[in-house]
Parts: structure tokens; C-alpha cells; sequence
């Protein structure tokens, strides 16, 4: 390469109307020094606000230093740390989750266009549905993992036995191949189920953040679900009978892999906003003004209360301060006029 930034072996036209541009390597490592520990994530599937990100990762990542934001275009953010231990955290930690969604983590290079930046892989949680018991060993697990991806941990819960209606393990999936949703042990055949993935193709199972099949553009997965799901015509024989389990079924990929994401019920949102409420209350306390007749509790050391046993706490009175005060030094006033008739009484 030449002084001025010229590559020898390419020769660019000289255009006034679009003049070309060169900078020394020099120059170009100057440039790119600023951006050696930058990461540049994605929320997989959902677009997030700067302010819900940012937010976000602050929590998650900002431990031992700061970090620093930046939107870039297509729902990319930059972010730059300025701790070390920081930025290794976040590159080898995960999954990370923005709400229910994955972020996508990649190491920033020059050459990063976030238009034609494909996101290859992801870690994600996967469940290994009505594994036998026995098999829940972490050994176990692991092997079957790494015909999935690439195995990285399996989650407590699994490693304990505390939970044995599914195996949970995080690996590193490639997306641009099919998903692998089931396999045999002697014989038997156990299924996959992924979590946070919801457009997955059920016709040839790989992912598309997009919303539609890589292997038919025009349709939607959403259709592509509503057909897998259809009711039976009334021709069919098998109508009336109980549906088929996933274990009955001789397909490569249904429904089964997608993991249904919680529901919020009415009794979730009404506890939800009660907690709002209570926040607030307590803020409004401390800064000395009227709050939420709950607020008094917060102050209270926490109880935990066994599933089904009641109990009844007093809630203080949500008066004013002042007023209270003003009653209580009235109460005190007429007991001591009271208590100097009872002693004038006495002395006649």
C-alpha cells in the first residue's frame, strides 16, 4: 500500500462527482482504537427503544466500570465498555435477555454494515422434553446437547433435579440451518423445544428473525402455524379421537419445538400495578409528602408467609403528619386540664 492509502494492486477512476477516499493504515488503526473493546448487539426478533437497551445493559453489564450506548441503524447498538472485566463478562457470559427476547452479542470490526450484517448464531436455552429421570445427569445432558450445537452449560435446576419434566441447557445454535427438534435414545424417540424462538419454520425448521421462511418467502409463519394446527377435515378418520402426542406423530418438525412464552393473567397485572403503586407510595414518603396507606409496610422487615396461612396486619392511618400532630398534642392538652380538675378536686 502506498503512502497516501492507495492500494498498488486495485486503481480507483478519479470521479468529481464521487471522489474516492483513502486513508493510510496508519490512519485506519488510529480510527479503529477507540472501538477495540465495542460490542455490537441485537435484540433477536423485537425491536427495543435506546432507552429500554441501554437501561437494560447497565444493569446486566455495567458491574466493575461504565458503558456506553449508541444506536447505530436496523436495531443495532454499539457499546463500549471501560472496564476490561466488563467487556470479557459480556462476551463470555450469556444467554443475555432483553424482556423475553435473546441479544445477540458480536465483537465490532471495521467492516460491520448493519445492513447486510447477518446474525449466523446465538446462544439459547433449549429443553430436552420427557427425558427419563436417570438422564438427567450433567454428563448426560452435555452429550445430547452437542448433537444440538454447541454445549455450554446446563442450568441448575437441571443439575439438581429439582426439576424434572424437561432437561435445560444453553447452547450455541447455528441459524442458518435447520433446528434440530428430535433424537433417539435405544431406540425412543425424546423431542426439543427452544425458548425464546418463535419464527421458526415448521416445513424445514431454521429461524428467520424476519418473520417469514427462508425456503418460501411469501409466507408467514404465523400462516405456516395456523396450517399445522388446522382441525382435521370431516372426511378424516381420526376425527373425534384424542389428539396425537408429538411422540405419536411421524413429523420432523411441529409446534412442539417452539416454547410457549408466559402469559401475564389478570391476577399478574392487578400485583403488578399494587407494586407500582407501593413504589411510588414509598417514594412520596421519603421525599415528605402524602403516600400510599401500603408505603407504612415498606418499612417493615420482610415476612415471609407460608402458601395458605392468612394474616392480618394493622395498616397505620394515612393522615398528614401536621394533623396528626396537631391531634395527638390536643389529646394531650384536655388529658392534662382533666388530670389539674381531678387534683383541684382532690385538695377541696
Amino acid at each position: 500500500m502506498r503512502q497516501d492509502g492507495r492500494d498498488e494492486g486495485f486503481m480507483e477512476e478519479e470521479d468529481p462527482l464521487c471522489p474516492p477516499i483513502f486513508f493510510t493504515a496508519a490512519e485506519e488503526r488510529k480510527f479503529c482504537r477507540a472501538y477495540r473493546s465495542a460490542l455490537v448487539v441485537k435484540v433477536l426478533g423485537k425491536s427495543v427503544s435506546y432507552t429500554g437497551i441501554s437501561n437494560r445493559l447497565n444493569v446486566i453489564w455495567a458491574k466493575a466500570g461504565g458503558i456506553q450506548v449508541a444506536s447505530i441503524k436496523n436495531g443495532y447498538y454499539l457499546v463500549r465498555f471501560t472496564s476490561g472485566i466488563d467487556y470479557e463478562r459480556a462476551t463470555t457470559g450469556g444467554p443475555w435477555m432483553i424482556g423475553e427476547n435473546y441479544l445477540t452479542v458480536h465483537m465490532w470490526d471495521k467492516d460491520f454494515n448493519p445492513y447486510n450484517h447477518e446474525i449466523s448464531s446465538t446462544l439459547v436455552w433449549a429443553r430436552l422434553l420427557d427425558l427419563p429421570v436417570h438422564y438427567f445427569h450433567p454428563d448426560a445432558v452435555m452429550k445430547i446437547a452437542q448433537r444440538i450445537g454447541k454445549s455450554l452449560l446446563v442450568d441448575h435446576a437441571t443439575s439438581t433435579g429439582a426439576r424434572l419434566d424437561y432437561a435445560r441447557i444453553c447452547v450455541q445454535v447455528d441459524l442458518q440451518k435447520p433446528l434440530l427438534s428430535q433424537f433417539r435414545i435405544h431406540g425412543i424417540k425424546y423431542f426439543i423445544q427452544y425458548e425464546g424462538l418463535d419464527n421458526i419454520c415448521l416445513q424445514c425448521g431454521t429461524y428467520s428473525a424476519k418473520g417469514y421462511c427462508a425456503c418460501s418467502p411469501p409466507m408467514k409463519m404465523d400462516q405456516e402455524k395456523e396450517k399445522a394446527t388446522e382441525p382435521p377435515a370431516t372426511n378424516d378418520p381420526t376425527e373425534g379421537q384424542p389428539p396425537q402426542s408429538p411422540l405419536e406423530k411421524e413429523q420432523v418438525y411441529g409446534e412442539w419445538m417452539i416454547a410457549k412464552r408466559r402469559t401475564k393473567t389478570p391476577k399478574d397485572i392487578q400485583q403488578g400495578r399494587a407494586e407500582k403503586n407501593g413504589q411510588r407510595g414509598a417514594e412520596h414518603t421519603t421525599s415528605g409528602k402524602r403516600g400510599s396507606r401500603f408505603s407504612v409496610l415498606s418499612e417493615e422487615e420482610d415476612v415471609v408467609t407460608p402458601k395458605g396461612v392468612s394474616t392480618t396486619v394493622g395498616i397505620q392511618s394515612n393522615g398528614n403528619s401536621k394533623d396528626e400532630s396537631s391531634r395527638k398534642q390536643n389529646q394531650n392538652t384536655k388529658w392534662q386540664e382533666k388530670k389539674r380538675g381531678n387534683d383541684q378536686g382532690k385538695s377541696m
